[in-house]
């Protein structure tokens, strides 16, 4: 190890302001650095303690979430993990060795034992990575394919341009969104998107969405291009999308030319598909923070060591160490590639991953046949609920899957014309669920979280979602000798109250519209 990176600063993230958390207790301390280390979408409402999707970086006590396709507040778990890391820390543990415990854990439970691992601030920032090391292996001019843009992340669309994405970063003040990060201004870098629905959000024909695919990449390479592929295990909808036999046959056109990565950031994904992807050579984009039930935004790319192999170049952008810390980085790679970054570490994503990985780990220990049938039971019981509502309709496929895609369901809901909600509309039943309901029974009272809007054609959904917390307690409920329908009925009791407040609070709304 380095030996700048063995003991920590006092001015250090893992040090909250002394002004404000000089009367704070440790667990209220953790709750602010875990809001660290990342960009405007992290930050807290002083007066909520929310962050801008409605969960706070503390447990939500007494709240309900179905919201794990977008963000869910700390686990108790989680949140008790991070806090035993925070105070081992503040006692000297080596931060060094910290961050590679993190990176051991994260290849343990996804990787393979010779993958690399990089933490990433959030899902969007892996792309940041990804183009990076992509324009390391193979200089020159690059298209990079971007499967369903609009069923990924709101900003993966400029990050795969090498452009901000926000007005802030984890380790910058301000930036211009649509601007090229430093490094990158000169890069000829296009992007090409691949749709996986049609104009009025019906889903394309697998096979048309892979001859796109495909006919754009062979283009690409005619003109002297390298190519940067995505391929989407698990969309915000629930959606796949470019099959990897079509990505076997780009590859095959031009190795040397083509870089693959697996955007899994849900984490819907099983550990034996994740390792496949690695065993293809693909890079893998995972987060803590949506399945998992990790606090918001933490992020990581796994790196096969086959594709390390390629890696040419000494350096990476300068603008990415706006992203990124040396730390986030295994050791070998921060030395062959260098680093200009302002901080030593990102300590707040430390964290994050700290009460994510505990989840994983607790969620990787039920048994597969029990993780099935809770998602089956779970996907019925959404479905009968929606079916008894008319204003509502869910937007279902029912392709067989083997993965936990299923944990996301698309709700649309209509209005008193008959027309579904639109964006703005659904993100103010959203904010309703999460505020009291007046004049309603005493559970009503609760905080309800969903997924936020995605848009689906010419409409928009919500998504209620189930979360590998859910499932653990749930086994956790089998193992203590409940039976299935007595352990499973906190998660029935908790989805009947989020459809009957859906159903007063667009009840009220028709009132007042009429």
């Amino acid at each position: 190890m380095t030996g700048q990176f063995t003991s920590i600063r006092r001015d250090a993230t893992l040090f909250p302001p002394q002004g404000s958390t000089r009367n704070a207790t440790d667990a209220a301390k953790l709750g602010f650095l875990l809001a660290t280390g990342g960009d405007e979408r992290i930050a807290i409402d002083g007066v909520s303690r929310r962050n801008r999707y409605g969960v706070s970086p503390e447990p939500g006590v007494d709240e309900i979430f179905f919201s794990s396709s977008t963000a869910s507040s700390t686990s108790p778990i989680g949140f008790k993990a991070a806090l035993d890391a925070w105070r081992a820390l503040k006692d000297g543990a080596n931060a060094a060795d910290w961050f590679e415990t993190l990176r051991v854990r994260i290849r343990r439970a996804y990787g393979t034992p010779d993958c690399d691992v990089v933490l990433a601030p959030s899902g969007t920032e892996t792309e940041y990575l990804a183009l990076a090391l992509a324009l390391n292996a193979v200089p020159g001019p690059l298209t990079n394919l971007v499967v369903a843009p609009e069923e990924t992340g709101r900003g993966v669309s400029l990050a795969a341009h090498g452009a901000h994405f926000l007005s802030t970063g984890p380790f910058r003040r301000e930036a211009t969104p649509g601007r090229r990060l430093p490094g990158l201004e000169r890069a000829d870098i296009e992007v090409e998107p691949i749709e996986i629905r049609e104009g009025s959000g019906c889903l394309r024909d697998p096979e048309c969405i892979d001859e796109d695919a495909l006919r754009v990449a062979t283009e690409a390479l005619a003109r002297g291009r390298s190519l940067l592929v995505h391929h989407l295990a698990v969309s915000k909808t629930g959606q796949s999308g470019l099959a990897l036999h079509a990505i076997n046959r780009i590859c095959s056109l031009a190795p040397e030319r083509v870089t693959v990565i697996a955007d899994c950031c849900q984490l819907r994904s099983t550990p034996r598909q994740v390792r496949a992807l690695l065993d293809c050579g693909f890079l893998v984009a995972v987060t803590g923070s949506k399945f998992a039930g990790g606090p918001p935004f933490c992020g990581a790319l796994l790196i096969p060591a086959a594709f390390t192999a390629k890696l040419r170049g000494s350096s990476v952008p300068k603008g990415l160490w706006a992203h990124s810390s040396p730390l986030d980085w295994p050791m070998t790679l921060r030395v062959r590639l260098g680093h200009h970054s302002q901080a030593e570490a990102n300590f707040g994503l430390g964290l994050r991953w700290a009460a994510a990985l505990v989840e994983i780990e607790r969620f990787l220990a039920v048994p597969s046949i029990i993780a099935q049938r809770a998602q089956a039971r779970f996907k019925g019981e959404v479905l009968e609920l929606v079916g008894a509502c008319p204003s509502l309709a869910a937007v279902v496929d029912e392709r067989s899957r083997e993965d936990f895609a299923d944990t996301i369901i698309p709700i649309k809901a209509r209005g008193v014309g008959g027309d579904f909600l639109n964006d703005a509309e659904l993100l103010k039943l959203k904010s309703a669920l999460l505020a009291p309901l007046l004049h309603g029974p005493a559970e009503l009272q609760r905080a309800i979280h969903v997924g936020q809007p995605v848009t689906i054609g010419t409409s928009s959904a919500l998504r209620v979602c189930m979360s590998a917390p859910i499932i653990s307690d749930f086994s956790e409920r089998l193992e203590g000798g409940e039976a299935f329908d007595a352990a499973f009925e906190p998660i029935s009791s908790d989805l009947r109250l989020l459809f009957e407040k859906l159903r007063r609070i667009m009840a009220c709304e028709r009132r007042r519209d009429a």
